[in-house]
């Protein structure tokens, strides 16, 4: 008796490039759970970590902060689009020129113990300009390559340094985590991307064979 041999069709799922999805999103953490601190080189084994301000500019010694979005490091691997640093000036002491630097820092710190005599140093080999903000206005600054530079792991995400190369006196207050004014308090926009695959449908795949 001839045997009828059964014919097996094996069907593979092709993988498919998923299609490109941007999203947003905007961390502004309050006092509980920011990571901020101005340090003074007047004042270099003094912690500011518990203060309502942060700065840039110089007072008898340079004048620098750290600021560190520890939320930021739930995109890891994500493709960012546009990342922007945001902080509100509400004050200044004389003039400031627009030698200032926003920089990747390259060490660990604790925001309750930073100084200036132990506070971290920076990365300068990635860093983004800006011009002396104006008192009532956000300092608004693009900082895509830093925190794409964290979030693909070619660095470790240990925040921003923002200093001046200003050796006269003169500078800006911005508000940090710990201020009162919630709605004022330094935040990040990001929007980002990722690419992936999907499974293509049976259907999909049977349609190809037609």
């Amino acid at each position: 008796m001839k045997k009828t041999i059964p014919l097996v069709m094996v069907i593979v799922l092709a993988a498919v490039p998923a299609l490109a999805t941007t999203h947003s999103i905007t961390i502004q953490p309050d006092g509980a759970a920011s990571k901020d601190a101005g340090i003074w080189e007047n004042d270099p084994n003094e912690n500011y970590g518990d203060w309502e301000d942060l700065w840039t500019g110089y007072d008898s010694g340079f004048l620098d902060s750290l600021i560190k979005f520890d939320g930021l490091d739930a995109y890891a691997g994500v493709t960012v689009v546009y990342a922007e640093l945001n902080l509100y000036c509400f004050d200044e002491w004389g003039p400031l020129d627009n030698n200032n630097r926003v920089l990747r820092v390259d060490n660990v710190w604790n925001e309750n113990t930073v100084t200036w005599n132990n506070a971290p140093g920076f990365e300068s080999t990635m860093w983004e300009g800006f011009n002396a903000p104006t008192v009532g206005d956000w300092l608004s600054v693009d900082v895509t390559p830093m925190v794409q530079s964290w979030l693909d792991g070619t660095y470790p995400h240990h925040g921003f340094y923002i200093g001046s190369g200003q050796m006269t006196n003169g500078g800006r207050h911005f508000y940090s985590g710990e201020s009162a004014e919630d709605t004022l308090r330094p935040y990040i926009y990001m929007e980002y991307g990722y690419t992936g695959v999907t499974p293509a449908s049976v259907g999909a795949i049977k349609a190809g064979f037609r």
